[in-house]
């Protein structure tokens, strides 16, 4: 290898590099954003559900004409519901908190790869601890994922047994 292709590697490699510490900032960042926005909207929706459950059932109670009457076993299934839904909102944020690590650690290891390749001059194959930390990270994406998919049946599911729930 001449020395001006040990340079040219040399400058690949260091770009390389710029880019992994650009990349692992920027998944900072859009891992807390996003795990953020999604663990506000899913307790807002389980939250003001269960909230509004009890402010209704509160109300038609201390109404002494009301005429709306409730079906517990509904009542109670919707309760759990929401329950249920604040719950699973809450694990997806902590699977989505994991997942951002995973994908973290991916990328210290990709910077600190760079550095090697650095010093070397060029760039050398992935090893098997950046391939795990890819695969966790992947893992805890997609059950944070299932984790609000599942957060958000059981709100619609508990605005089903809610409704079920109100007799008259």
């Amino acid at each position: 290898m001449t020395e001006e292709q040990r340079r040219g590697n040399a400058q690949i490699a260091e770009q390389d590099y710029n880019a992994a510490v650009l990349d692992a900032a920027d998944r900072v960042k859009i891992q807390h954003a996003l795990a953020d926005r999604m663990l506000q909207a899913l307790l807002i929706a389980n939250g003001g559900g269960l909230i509004g459950l009890f402010t209704f059932v509160g109300n038609v109670a201390a109404s002494k004409s009301a005429a709306i009457r409730f079906d517990f076993p509904w009542l109670h299934a919707a309760f759990a519901l929401f329950v249920a839904g604040l719950v699973f909102g809450l694990a997806a944020h902590v699977a989505g908190f994991v997942s951002q690590d995973r994908f973290y650690n991916q990328a210290i290891i990709e910077i600190r790869d760079a550095q090697k390749n650095m010093l070397v001059g060029g760039p050398r194959a992935p090893g098997e601890e950046l391939e795990r930390f890819n695969a966790q990270g992947l893992r805890a994406y997609k059950i944070g994922i299932g984790l609000a998919v599942i957060s958000t049946i059981a709100f619609a599911a508990g605005c089903g047994a809610a409704l079920f729930a109100v007799q008259g």
